[in-house]
């Protein structure tokens, strides 16, 4: 049924608990504590070496083996044919975990956004990553150490155990599912990258030669863990939105985009059409992001400029006095826009794995300031008052939308390459429109966008 999800079909019984390590108690398996507790943190950056930038998790303390990590977390349902009624139905087939206990299928996934990327505040587990073949990743300071791999050390350092909770008749508890937990497959260093095996069902189209045969993914050691309450199982008929987390009202373009691509995966699932061009950007080849890396620059964006620079080098020539607003665009225009230029295409390769759709949006509003930059260097000069403006540029994105909406804390969280690269393309379209009638940017100004380059 699922094409990129974790299927954990063959975990092994615990062999014993671990005696040095003392008991945990929870309420559930979603409290904060244990879906995203202490001594773990996400980083984002380049984590292999050919590879673009992706999210991982890091250990910010040592973790001794068979010491708990920490539990998947999410929403939990059945596993049925009603999941293909959930809006986000194509989204959860690559962040989702399948597993059996006492015979009945479970299906569980983290809250994901309307673009299908899980929540940071969300569980932790869903951004642990597999191990690379050859190399180890440890986060030093701000940046990774990317090492050679000891042929030693097992690949991965964490396993998982698909934990129910067992009948006692004397306490009155009833027997029940819990869910995955994961727990150190070793002794774990501070600043080495947490990764485990999806196992053997999961789809490596792309870069499975990356990714070593799995060692295990269960534990031979583990800590003893407690939940008070079982895991609570949702209706995916109750609310088609199961699975979505969302800051306010889906709005209508939006649904109106899923539910196209959650009915195409339908069709495909269900045999009734061939995989085509309309469901390979939606199919999903790997669970978080392709390890193939592109630094090819985007078409779209290298249209633009070109455009732009075209119609500059038939008007800027010293011969030519007929361009009005020649000295602003000259003189002021155009060297923002080579600042511009230099930054864009930094974190091209990372904005477009972090949310694929927004860089078409991002790229969207850019080719709509092109269009007006060109109307600008052809116009009559009778062009008054602002130049340019970013809320018509936001809205083509998304109608109604505004630039405010793409630097909320929120979004930052989520989306930290799109939100800065947003932030950046703002800031250009009001130092242009502060810049109008010739005048000057001040100093603090022309600055900025290289603050900003050093900043990141």
């Amino acid at each position: 049924m699922w094409n990129s999800h974790i299927c954990l079909e063959k975990l092994y019984k615990f062999r014993s608990a671990s005696p040095k390590l003392p008991p945990l108690y929870f309420k559930n398996i979603n409290v904060k504590d244990a879906r995203s507790p202490s001594g773990l943190v996400i980083k984002y950056g380049k984590l292999r070496r050919n590879a673009p930038p992706m999210r991982g998790v890091f250990a910010t303390k040592k973790f001794e083996k068979g010491e708990f990590i920490c539990t998947w977390g999410g929403i939990f349902v059945l596993d049925n044919e009603d999941l293909k009624s959930a809006l986000n139905y194509h989204h959860l087939t690559k962040y989702g975990m399948e597993y059996k206990l006492d015979g009945i299928q479970y299906y569980a996934c983290a809250p994901l956004d309307a673009n299908g990327f899980p929540w940071i505040d969300g569980p932790t587990a869903p951004f642990l990553n597999e191990p690379d073949k050859h190399t180890i990743t440890v986060w030093i300071g701000d940046r990774t150490d990317i090492k050679e791999r000891d042929k030693n050390v097992p690949f991965q350092n964490v396993c998982v155990h698909t934990m129910r909770r067992r009948l006692n008749k004397e306490k009155g508890i009833d027997p029940g599912n819990i869910g995955p937990i994961f727990f150190a497959a070793r002794d774990i260093e501070i600043g080495e990258e947490l990764v485990w095996s999806y196992g053997g069902e999961f789809d490596r189209d792309g870069y499975e030669d990356q990714v070593p045969k799995e060692n295990s993914l269960s534990c031979d050691i583990f800590q003893r863990v407690v939940f008070e309450e079982l895991t609570h199982i949702s209706s995916v008929k109750d609310d088609e939105q199961v699975f979505m987390r969302l800051n306010g009202a889906l709005k209508k373009d939006v649904k109106t985009r899923l539910t196209k691509e959650r009915d195409a995966l339908v069709r495909k699932v269900n045999g009734e059409i061939e995989e085509d061009e309309e469901m390979e950007e939606i199919s999903p080849s790997s669970r978080r992001t392709s390890r193939q890396s592109s630094t090819k620059k985007d078409d779209s964006i290298d249209k633009s400029f070109e455009d732009i620079k075209s119609e500059l080098g038939k008007r800027l020539n010293t011969n030519n006095k007929s361009l009005h607003h020649k000295k602003y665009v000259e003189l002021t225009l155009v060297p923002i826009l080579e600042d511009y230029e230099k930054i864009v295409y930094e974190n091209m390769t990372a904005i477009k794995e972090e949310n694929p759709s927004l860089w078409t949006g991002l790229s969207r509003m850019f080719k709509n300031f092109a269009l007006d930059f060109k109307a600008l260097i052809t116009s009559d000069g009778s062009m008054v008052g602002q130049v340019f403006d970013k809320e018509k540029y936001a809205s083509s994105v998304f109608k109604d939308d505004s630039s405010k909406s793409w630097l909320t804390s929120s979004f930052k969280r989520e989306n930290p390459y799109s939100s800065l690269y947003a932030a950046t393309f703002f800031f250009m379209i009001d130092t242009m429109n502060k810049a109008y009638k010739y005048k000057y940017p001040v100093e603090e100004d022309t600055n900025e966008l290289y603050k900003r380059k050093k900043q990141k």
